[in-house]
């Protein structure tokens, strides 16, 4: 376990644990007695979650003693993890959104640390994935785990999507700044080789991408605009500008594009599904008052979107359909910066990510009960922005979660044990998620303030 004992303490040491998950402890008893060195009168008690990353619910007025697991721990330290004065977050797991706190959140592992500031990542399979990265770096992982640089081009490219087909096949896309051409390279052979730009869009950036299968692929560009392929996209003509928001509102870089059906959703300004493929589409308002930025369908009847805001407020939001978008809920989950992407196996086991990259903050959060409730399984404190899945075998899959600050770029993995998969084929990891416990030895645990 590591000890907080100066402000001065190395960045990415404390990264690391961060990145382990967190067991949060229950309320504590009105009778608990008072740490060490506190005075005889008796104290009031409470648990500051030192990753909940819930909106504050009172303010402690003073710190006198603090302890982690039994060892002090100072305030410096506090301060750091913002958990002293005024920020300080006291609270229960009843009185989080969504009922946030509860003991149910999954196991991450921190793979590594990257250059660069990480975009998206895709698996094509559990050994076998890629990172895009600003600054023209990709990424490129043959077992799973370790990640190797397969592409550094510099200045001025900027890749924000990638899509992993095989082993072997991947595209990227983003743009290049000094020009704003929105373009896009290929390999076919794991990375040791890239073709030229194809330029997609000349006049402006392309920011995500995302393909149903070999034939079929959507990219986003920032006005609102879509571009379809529906043979490849190997060459800038296979691919079809759209106009998907007529009021030309932007798009956030989560969507979701739907095998077979090739249904896709995306969201922003207004929220636009299309039933064709990306050829047209139908718009209505955003789901959240603010703009939604991420959105995620695991059917046709169940979707989340999500977003968030980094001014004047950084906070975050959730929303829920369960009956193919005729009605959506209030914000069932509210995080501590924006939720930049979602993902959700079925109507049930999902994730949230984001984060702010300016503000080094960030996290991973998990439902195994479509939103009602929520875990925050990390809180990484960089913006995690890119997060795919493989199966392992027939009875797990792997899912990994990448992100970046402006102190420094991760790549996350972790495991989801059990289950088997439904008749149709898509991921359903866990026949009884709730009896998926924590077993992360790093795991740091919430601080216990003793305050008057």
């Amino acid at each position: 376990m590591h000890t907080f004992s100066s402000r001065s303490s190395i960045f990415i040491s404390i990264c690391i644990l961060m990145l382990g998950l967190l067991q949060a402890l229950p309320a504590p008893a009105s009778a608990n007695p008072a740490a060490p060195g506190a005075t005889d009168e008796a104290p009031e008690v409470r648990v500051i979650y030192a990753n909940d990353g819930s909106s504050i619910v009172d303010v402690v007025p003073k710190l006198v003693e603090s302890t982690v697991a039994g060892e002090r721990v100072t305030m410096e330290a506090l301060e750091y993890l913002g958990l002293a004065g005024g920020d300080a977050r006291p609270m229960t797991p009843d009185l989080a959104p969504g009922g946030v706190g509860g003991d149910r959140g999954f196991d991450w592992d921190l793979q590594c640390e990257l250059s660069g500031a990480i975009k998206d990542l895709s698996m094509s399979d559990a050994m076998h994935g890629f990172i895009a990265a600003e600054l023209g770096k990709v990424y490129r992982t043959v077992d799973g785990s370790t990640w190797i640089r397969v592409l550094n081009l510099g200045f001025p490219y900027y890749w924000y999507g990638v899509h992993a087909f095989d082993r072997n096949t991947a595209i990227i896309i983003g743009f290049i700044n000094n020009t704003g051409e929105g373009v896009a390279r290929w390999t076919g052979d794991g990375g040791a080789t890239w073709t030229d730009d194809i330029v997609i869009d000349p006049d402006d950036w392309l920011l995500a991408g995302q393909f149903a299968d070999s034939e079929h692929g959507i990219v986003l560009e920032s006005g609102g605009v879509t571009f379809y392929t529906d043979n490849g996209g190997s060459g800038a003509s296979d691919w079809h500008e759209v106009q998907a928001d007529p009021t030309g509102g932007w798009f956030g870089k989560g969507f979701s594009f739907l095998p077979d059906l090739l249904y896709v959703y995306v969201a922003g300004i207004n929220f636009c599904r299309s039933r064709d493929g990306g050829q047209s589409y139908f718009c209505r308002s955003s789901i959240d008052d603010i703009f939604d930025g991420a959105v995620t369908f695991s059917d046709t009847m169940h979707g989340w979107t999500g977003g968030g805001t980094i001014s004047p407020n950084v906070r975050g939001w959730v929303h829920r359909t369960t009956d193919g978008c005729q009605t959506w809920s209030g914000r069932i989950l509210e995080t501590p910066y924006p939720v930049r992407k979602l993902l959700f196996f079925n109507e049930n086991l999902g994730f949230a990510v984001g984060g702010n990259y300016s503000g080094s903050v960030g996290g991973i959060w998990s439902t195994t009960d479509g939103g009602d409730n929520w875990d925050l399984d990390v809180n990484s404190g960089v913006e995690m922005c890119g997060i795919d899945w493989a199966r392992v075998d027939s009875d797990s899959v792997d899912v990994w979660c990448a992100g970046s600050s402006a102190r420094g770029s991760h790549g996350g993995a972790g495991i989801l044990p059990g289950g088997g998969s439904r008749a149709d084929g898509s991921p359903q990891p866990l026949q009884s998620p709730r009896d998926a416990r924590l077993r992360d030895p790093g795991r740091r645990p919430a601080y216990a303030a003793v305050h008057r």
